[in-house]
Formats: C-alpha cells, sequence, structure tokens
C-alpha cells in the first residue's frame, strides 16, 4: 500500500472515540486533488477490541486503514509500534488522539502551513469538547482553552495529539518515542524537541484544529492538579536527558522550589478558580522537583478492573 502520508493513532478501549476520529478522517477534504492518505490504527488493548470496528471501517477508507495489534501496555510503545509500520513507505507521518475529531480541512491546513513556511514539523491547535457542562470555574479558569498563534510562528516543541512531521529525519536519527516514559507520558514532549534540536524547523497551523472530547472525570480540581504534577515530573526527567548533569538538577530543584513557594499567593484569591491555578503552580513545581530526584508518576499505569 503506498501513500506519500499516514495519520496514525493510538485507541485504547474507547469504541466510539475511535468511531468519531475515524468518521472524521474519512471526511478529510482537500482544496486541491485529493490526498490518498494512510490511515494507521494502533490497538494497545490486550484482547485487540478495536479490530473489529477497524475491518468494518476499512472499506470507508478505500481500503487504506492498516490496523496494528500492540498489546504490551504503554503509550511509548504504541506510537513506536505506529512509527515501525510506515517506516521507510511515507514522506509524512501525522499523529492524533482517539478522543479527538479533526476539523474536515485539518490535514490540508497542516500541509500547507507545511508549504508556505517550509517545515519539517507543523502543530495546531486542540480544542475542547466538554461532554457534559463544565463548572463555571473552570471556564473562568480557562483550564481546556486552546494554545493560539499566529500561523508561521517558530515553535520548540510539539505534541503528539495534533502533529505532522517529516518521516525521512526521524529514520535518519533513529529516533524513537522514549520507553521509560512508558506509563508516565511526556514521551512525544521528548521526541520532537530532540528533533528541534537536530536543527528541523517547526511551525505552528492555527486553522488546523482538531476537537478534543472531555469527559466529566477531568472536569475536577484533582485531575488537573494531578496532570500538572505529572507534567513537572516529566520535564525534569526530560531535563536530564537533554543535559545530564548536577547543574541541570540544581536548576530543577531550585526552579521547583521557587514555583512552590511562590504558589501559597494564589490561594489567598477568593476565586475558586484562582486557588486551583495556586494548587497546579505548586504542583507543577513539586513535579519538577520529583523529577530531578527520579521520581515517577505513571499517569497511564492500568488498574485491576
Amino acid at each position: 500500500m503506498s501513500a506519500p502520508l499516514a495519520v496514525c493513532a493510538l485507541t485504547y478501549q474507547r469504541p466510539q472515540g475511535l468511531e468519531r476520529l475515524l468518521a472524521g478522517l474519512a471526511a478529510q477534504r482537500f482544496a486541491g486533488a485529493p490526498l490518498a492518505f494512510r490511515v494507521v490504527i494502533v490497538d494497545n488493548s490486550a484482547d485487540a477490541s478495536a479490530a473489529a470496528p477497524c475491518a468494518a471501517w476499512n472499506p470507508r477508507l478505500a481500503g487504506r486503514l492498516v490496523y496494528v495489534h500492540e498489546p504490551r501496555p504503554g503509550i511509548a510503545v504504541a506510537r513506536n509500534a505506529a512509527l515501525a509500520a510506515v517506516a521507510g513507505t511515507v514522506e509524512w507521518i501525522a499523529f492524533l488522539d482517539d478522543d479527538e475529531v479533526p476539523e474536515p480541512d485539518w490535514l490540508d491546513r497542516l500541509l500547507a502551513a507545511q508549504r508556505g513556511h517550509a517545515a519539517d514539523v507543523v502543530t495546531g491547535p486542540v480544542l475542547p469538547h466538554f461532554e457534559s457542562p463544565p463548572p463555571q470555574w473552570v471556564l473562568a479558569g480557562g483550564f481546556f482553552a486552546p494554545e493560539q498563534r499566529p500561523t508561521g510562528t517558530s515553535l520548540e516543541v510539539a505534541y503528539t495529539h495534533n502533529v505532522l512531521f517529516r518521516a525521512e529525519p526521524v529514520e535518519r536519527l533513529g529516533l524513537r518515542f522514549d520507553e521509560r516514559l512508558n506509563l508516565m507520558g511526556g514521551e512525544d514532549t521528548l521526541f520532537f524537541r530532540s528533533l528541534r534540536r537536530a536543527g528541523l524547523r517547526m511551525v505552528w497551523a492555527d486553522d488546523a484544529r482538531v476537537r478534543e472530547w472531555i469527559p466529566a472525570a477531568r472536569l475536577t480540581r484533582r485531575w488537573l492538579v494531578r496532570r500538572m504534577v505529572r507534567y513537572g515530573v516529566a520535564d525534569g526527567f526530560i531535563a536530564l536527558e537533554l543535559a545530564p548533569g548536577w547543574a541541570t538538577r540544581w536548576a530543577l530543584w531550585r526552579k521547583g522550589a521557587w514555583i512552590m513557594l511562590g504558589s501559597p499567593r494564589w490561594l489567598l484569591r477568593r476565586r475558586p478558580w484562582r486557588w486551583v491555578q495556586g494548587l497546579r503552580k505548586a504542583g507543577y513545581g513539586w513535579g519538577l522537583v520529583r523529577g530531578a530526584t527520579g521520581g515517577v508518576l505513571e499517569e497511564y499505569a492500568r488498574r485491576p478492573r
């Protein structure tokens, strides 16, 4: 199967999300000649539960859907399975998630930004779609507000929830998602920071949008704060990976402690979302300290059902 571009996504026990995602990919439209892109779905469940839905969708995607079963748990091994499935066969690779739906011109807009700015990596915004009405404090705090910046803005990092990148440098550098971050996350941050350090040009495409389904379970103070702790731990790991040594470790301890010391002023504010902002800042600082000392937070560890 030949195609210049592959769109890859991981899925894990999200049948409705997978259906929405595949419908969104089937609905992609292009201003010029249609692009016969490949779709690669990596099923990270132990029981291959996504095999039947993918087989059913394959005809609607003109036979261009590739199903990959990766039973080993973890997002890094699953992303690497996607890279292995397309290695040496495509010029461009895109990633998004199984809780997202791309707008009909998503891929066309990414490609337009790539051409217009001679980019090696292009990424765009993720807009929230709340499954249930969020509390007012969530909206007031802007905790799920999408990033916005002019198309063509140069970047230092990108993430797999909405990205297009050139395949050749990845193969040439032998770059893969770091499986030490398999259950913690941050593997995409390290991947794209490594590409940027290798000299690749990375830009923003503000009109290449996807929508992320936000479940009610994420609209809590606990989830929002815990996510920031995990970001801090992962950022600490990544900083040490890119610049090993005691100087980096000390800088992380100092930055984490400074953030935590500055956070209580937010807790003095009367508005509930200010409290959450303060707790998130403190959580991120604590995460940096944990990351600097080799701590982990396995957000994607699977619990017994």
